[in-house]
């Protein structure tokens, strides 16, 4: 997982000119933040440097099923917004698709989520930060 978002951040940039420097991946671990796992870090860095609106602009954790977990919404309509477990693996997508109902892997997602946390906020969004409903 590591090597592969290590790849997916160097090769982000289409246009090498315009490129943002965000570190190699060793940089980026000894700059870590505690408590946020290296894999997410990397995913943040990677959408602090993307074009706004393309990527994601929320990062949230939670307590679900006993585990800490990530909700990183979607940018845009008719896509699933994906629930990470900590080790960066696809739990399911609790809403989101055409329907807006998720994969229906865990439909109980926002009725049992705990401890909510905004873990990261993009700082080119204008709105204010509401947890996701």
């Amino acid at each position: 997982m590591r090597t592969t978002l290590a790849a997916l951040i160097t090769c982000v940039c289409i246009d090498a000119t315009g490129c943002a420097d965000i570190g190699s991946p060793a940089e980026i671990a000894s700059a870590s933040i505690p408590g946020i796992p290296l894999w997410l870090q990397s995913r943040i860095a990677l959408y602090e440097i993307s074009q706004f609106g393309t990527v994601p602009s929320e990062v949230w954790q939670y307590r679900y099923g006993g585990e800490t977990v990530y909700f990183i919404p979607s940018p845009c309509c008719d896509m699933f917004n994906y629930l990470f477990d900590a080790s960066g693996t696809i739990m399911c997508a609790p809403n989101g698709g055409f329907s807006g109902a998720g994969d229906g892997r865990c439909t109980d997602f926002f009725r049992t989520r705990t401890n909510e946390v905004l873990i990261w906020r993009d700082s080119r969004a204008h709105l204010s930060a509401q947890p996701p409903r």
